[in-house]
Order: structure tokens, then sequence, then C-alpha cells
């Protein structure tokens, strides 16, 4: 009995939803796997903030979720761990710069969740949401305050925080059992960087909330993948072909360097590969002085549509301006101002004054043209000079995001005759692999030339919906015929 086999390799190939899967899970007991910046961990186990651990999960999660356990935690409105206006104690971000305020100045803007305590938050926490920056709901920002009456936690317990996510855009905080609030995007989220303790939003009005003690960090989830491109839709029988496919969704990736130093013209022979900073500027009479090197390895990031350098200040001074550089053979212990690779003359991007713990990105699209490596050269004549994170840092480090295009859709099927359906275009606007088949006999009725349109989230219209119907009449046939052949 083979036709059964005919039947249920064809339910096996249609879409199925992905199972969520463990992405994450670090006990905080002694050390975490995480990049951890200040705190300490404690008898019995946790980590106690502190300022903050940050991980990488190195994938995008359109759905998921994660959990963590919260311990000596007081955030009633008369608590003394308020040491700041907002303390954001548990965040995830799209992208690793770790800030609301980054997110929504990127371009695209990008997708974040806080949970963020403060002594004006009613005695628990506000929800903060997002999928671009701070555009209004449904797809950007939402704000929730869940109000508790005074003494609603008890400081002496443990209590599970967790925050879970679909694909359709939905997001939901829980506090133990109990489901506290949700935000419905309309738009899927994507998750890829995880912070506790305080997130990288500007210093001085936010921070971590003093002595909380973290245990127990688990994420869970789907990965996100690029969208494919949508395959044009079926002509009517009296009509034109159907239009080809939207082009699949942007994707986006990061990268850390594979290796950044700095040259110091005041001192020509020594090397600064193993430094945790990264100094531009400051020779103290307006020459270039110090220069920053950062090589990064690009993979598979194919149509390159924007490219930005992303780094955390860790001192202040005028921001720089970068550079290519040509030669990718230098390296980090053997590079100094001596024997440096020679920079590009033109300038790609510069950054005014920056400011201690603030996050920056340099625009280096033109000098990003797919994979493969790259080096740049930050310089500056700021007689004072300024400073970034190194990859060698404890905290945030050089982060270089790419988003690329998505394939191009194809063109549309059609019937026996007629004009076929235009060729699918990619999110940048080139055009499609192939034109449509031909449309139905124009002389005859029909429907309209319109219908069923391809896309790239493979929009349902009337055709798909009678194919959806005989493909549920055909898995009930293959389960008739197995169940026939069992018995």
């Amino acid at each position: 009995m083979r036709r059964p086999l005919v039947f249920l390799a064809l339910a096996l190939s249609a879409p199925r939803a992905a199972h969520a899967a463990d992405v994450l899970s670090d006990p905080l007991n002694g050390s975490t796997t995480g990049q951890q910046n200040g705190g300490t961990f404690v008898s019995g186990g946790g980590w106690q903030a502190g300022q903050q651990i940050t991980w990488d999960l190195g994938t995008e999660l359109t759905e998921g979720g994660m959990s963590i356990e919260l311990s000596n935690w007081n955030p009633n409105s008369d608590s003394p761990q308020h040491q700041f206006d907002k303390q954001q104690i548990v965040n995830m971000y799209q992208a690793g710069y770790g800030s609301p305020h980054q997110s929504d100045a990127d371009s695209p803007k990008k997708g974040f969740f806080n949970i963020r305590t403060g002594a004006s938050y009613d005695n628990l926490f506000k929800f903060l949401s997002s999928t671009a920056g701070f555009d209004p709901p449904p797809s950007g920002r939402h704000e929730t305050r869940i109000k508790k009456p005074l003494g609603f936690v008890d400081s002496t317990k443990t209590y599970t925080v967790k925050v879970e996510w679909k694909a359709t855009g939905d997001i939901t905080a829980w506090l133990d059992s109990e489901q506290l609030v949700t935000h419905s995007h309309g738009t899927a989220l994507r998750f890829r960087h995880v912070f506790i303790g305080t997130d990288d939003a500007p210093g001085g009005t936010y921070g971590p909330q003093k002595d909380v003690i973290y245990k127990n960090l688990k994420v869970w989830g789907t990965s996100a993948t690029v969208p494919d491109a949508g395959a044009g839709g079926s002509g009517g029988s009296g009509g034109a072909g159907g239009s080809g496919g939207a082009g699949g969704g942007p994707a986006t990736a990061s990268f850390e360097p594979i290796a950044d130093t700095y040259t110091d013209s005041l001192n020509p022979g020594a090397s600064h590969g193993t430094d945790t900073e990264l100094r531009a500027g400051g020779d103290g009479s307006g020459g270039i002085g110090r220069i920053i090197f950062l090589r990064f390895n690009v993979k598979g990031v194919g149509q390159v549509k924007s490219a930005k350098l992303y780094l955390k200040a860790m001192n202040a001074g005028g921001g720089g301006d970068i550079r290519a550089v040509a030669d990718d053979s230098w390296t980090e212990p053997g590079t100094t101002h001596q024997n440096k690779p020679a920079h590009g003359a033109q300038v790609i991007a510069s950054l005014p004054k920056v400011q201690i713990d603030g996050v920056y990105f340099f625009d280096v699209t033109s000098a990003v043209k797919g994979d493969g490596l790259v080096s740049f050269a930050i310089t500056s004549t700021d007689g004072d000079g300024c400073g970034y994170n190194s990859r060698e840092h404890a905290g945030t480090h050089p982060e270089l995001v790419i988003e690329s295009a998505g394939p191009a859709g194809t063109g549309g099927t059609g019937g026996s005759s007629g004009t076929g359906g235009a060729a699918g275009s990619a999110n940048a606007g080139s055009g499609g692999s192939s034109a449509g088949g031909g449309g139905g006999n124009p002389t005859t009725g029909g429907t309209t030339d319109a219908d069923d349109d391809g896309c790239g989230c493979r929009t349902p219209g009337p055709h798909s919906e009678r194919t959806a119907g005989l493909l549920v009449f055909a898995l009930l046939g293959a389960l008739g015929w197995l169940r026939r052949g069992l018995t």
C-alpha cells in the first residue's frame, strides 16, 4: 500500500510551525556565559547588580521567550534600591547597542522590550515593547505600568519574571504564574541581545536597580529567517497572469571585530592590541595623534543595503573620522605607530563630540561591499581625543551591523493564454528572476487580472484557498488509505 506515502509526503512538505528550542541557559552560579560588567556573584548562587551582564544569542528570535529569577528585589515606590529615575532591569534588543534611543535613531528602526522599575512606577514595573523604536503603536512602542499595592513584592522571596512573544507580534509579561499584560504589535518582534542589571541607555537617568540578585536565566525560541521571495499569483480564467512575488525581507547580521587596536604617535613603539579601550586623537597639538584600527570578517550577507559600525564611548571627546584601510594583514600584537597600515584619505563618516557611556555609530555602507575582510581606521584631530570599548572590554563591544536585501520574487503563472504576470521585485526594487505565464482566455469571462497577486508573505487569495481545501481533502484521503492499510 504505497499510495498513502504519496499523500503523507505531501503533508510533510506543507509549512509547519517550528518548535521553540532552548537557546540560552545560564544559572549565574559563580560565573556567567555572558559579558559581565560590574556586580558580584554571591554565595548560594546568583549575580548581584552591579552594572550589567549581556549575552548575544547569535541569531534573532521571532518567536520564543525568556525567564529569570529575581531575589532581594524591592520595586516598591519607597524602595531604597532605586538609585536612578528609571532602571532597566530585564531587557532584550534586536541590535547589540542595547538602547531604546539608538533603536529609534537607527534606520530602519529596531525592536526591543524593557522591564523598568522606579519610584514612580506603582510598586512593580513598567513594561515597554516595540518593533520600531519610538514609533507609535501598534508596530511602535507600547508602554504599560503594572500597578500593585505598596508592599506587593516581598524582598525576602524569589520571583520569576517571564516574557513570551509570538510571530504574530503579541508579547506578554508574567510575574510567576500571573499574566500581567500583552502588547499586540501586528508585526513580528525580533530579539537577539539580552541585558540584565541595566542596558546601555544614556547614563544618569537610567541604571541598575541596586543589589537585586539574578538567577537562572533561560531563553528559548525559533530563529528568524529571511522571508522567501513569493511566487507570482495564478492568472484568472479570463484575465492576465498574476503579478510577481514581492522580494524577501531584509536580513540583519552583526559582527564583532576579529582584531582591534590603536597606535600612539607619542609612544610610537607601543602595541595596544590587548587593551580594553580604543583611543583616537589626543596628541594635544591638533595633529592626528592616536589612531584606532578595527578589522571584521563579514560572512553571508549578500547584497548590502546598509552597514553601521557601533561603538560605546568610554571617554568623552571628538568622536573622530572613519576611513577605509586596504591592508587587512595587520595584527593586534604587531601593530604600532611605526608600522601601522595606511588609511584612505577620504573620510567615510564623522562623529561630533561623544559622551561617556553613549553608544554611537558610523555609517560605513559605502565601504562594505559584501562578504570578506574589511578594515577601518578612526582618526581625530581633537586635542583631548576620545575612547571607545575594544573587543577585549568586559562590557559592550564594537559591532558592525549589516542589513542586506532579500531575493527577488518570480513572476506569476497564468492560464492557457493572455498576458503573463510581471516579474517580482526584491525589497531594493530590482526586477524579479522571471516573467509569469500566460493569463486565461481574454475573450471569456472570469476573474480579474488582479486575482491572487503574489507576495513574499504568501498571502492567500481565492485560488490558494481552493488549493488549501484540496490539500485538506488529500490529507483526509491519506489517513483513510493508511487506516485501511493498517487493518
